[in-house]
């Protein structure tokens, strides 16, 4: 993936929040990329330890979009885009903000590791 992931401005004032990116694939032959997410698609509190227990979550998942391709919620995961041989291709993430979540204090952020992983098809 290439994209600046780090620093989204997350405001309920905006519907959705949206950041750009593009997919490099390196492959050979026909595959399918699968997206999922360790903090099952919700952006969770953490600091720079890692995540927080019991700490707070964003009430929307995250949704990632791909250009011809899949439109992948997050909280369940799945075929983000199939294809065959090299190819860069634009992807959205889209983070929607409620009132009801929580601005943290200094020091902790809402993050998640989001994981793409090619197979053969």
């Amino acid at each position: 993936f290439q994209g600046d992931l780090s620093d989204w401005d997350l405001s309920p004032l905006y519907s959705q929040i949206l950041k750009q990116g593009t997919l490099v694939v390196k492959g050979e032959g026909p595959w399918k990329i699968s997206v999922s997410s360790d903090t099952g698609g919700y952006l969770a509190e953490s600091d720079d330890h890692g995540y927080i227990p019991l700490g707070r979550s964003l009430h929307t998942p995250m949704t990632i979009i791909a250009q011809g391709g899949n439109r992948v919620n997050l909280s369940q995961g799945g075929v983000l885009l199939q294809g065959s041989g090299q190819m860069s291709v634009p992807i959205t993430l889209e983070q929607p903000v409620v009132w009801s979540d929580e601005p943290l204090p200094q020091g902790r952020a809402y993050r998640s590791s989001i994981s793409f992983v090619a197979y053969r098809d």
